[in-house]
């Protein structure tokens, strides 16, 4: 019953993407699980309206079928490097949506200008909390296999979510990153006889 009701799901929801294409012909977007995010590039004010147009439809579309979008869950972006940007509200139902600085989005934080140094800094932080977990559990191992294992497995893969997307280019990023490091190789001189097994 469980696998029936996944291949149900999974043909409802392809044909709801194939309906989608139809009904934004002028943007593009991105769909996962719930989150719906549409887009188009830019460079005058009819880009605009058809992406507001495109926007009008779906929710006519939605309305049809009984459903409604959550206005107080979406939110507008515009990414550019211009100093100034073509100004438009776009809405739903009426309701104008809010224009934001930052978004989170799969785990990943975006800005205008695709700087990633907030989402370094989130991380950072986030990898900084979970490693004061680790240094507490941890402070009566004897092997250091485990503890390298724990920092891999629980504060490793907090730094390096999405480095594919956002790679540090920068030293200041860097920096930011390499104070876990810094942080845990401390702690593992102390627990063993050899940091440089922790670093292999």
């Amino acid at each position: 019953m469980v696998f029936l009701k996944e291949a149900i799901f999974t043909i409802v929801f392809t044909l709801f993407l194939n309906i989608i294409k139809q009904i934004l012909p002028n943007c593009q977007f991105l769909a996962f699980a719930d989150d719906l995010k549409s887009f188009k590039t830019i460079s005058s004010i009819n880009g605009c309206h058809l992406l507001q147009s495109s926007l009008d439809n779906l929710v006519f579309y939605l309305n049809s079928l009984g459903l409604s979008l959550n206005v107080d869950n979406c939110q507008t972006m515009t990414f550019t490097r211009c100093l100034s940007n073509i100004p438009f509200q776009y809405t739903i139902n009426d309701s104008t949506l809010a224009s934001v600085l930052s978004v989170k989005d799969l785990g990943i934080i975006y800005t205008p200008t695709l700087d990633f140094y907030p989402h370094i800094e989130s991380s950072s932080c986030r990898a900084l909390k979970v490693l004061g977990f680790v240094k507490r559990i941890a402070s009566e191992f004897k092997l250091q296999s485990l503890i390298k294992l724990l920092y891999c497995s629980l504060v490793r893969s907090i730094v390096e979510y999405g480095l594919v997307l956002w790679d540090r280019h920068t030293t200041s990023n860097s920096l930011i990153l390499e104070r876990v490091q810094r942080r845990f190789l401390s702690f593992a001189s102390y627990s063993g006889p050899a940091q440089a097994k922790i670093v292999n």
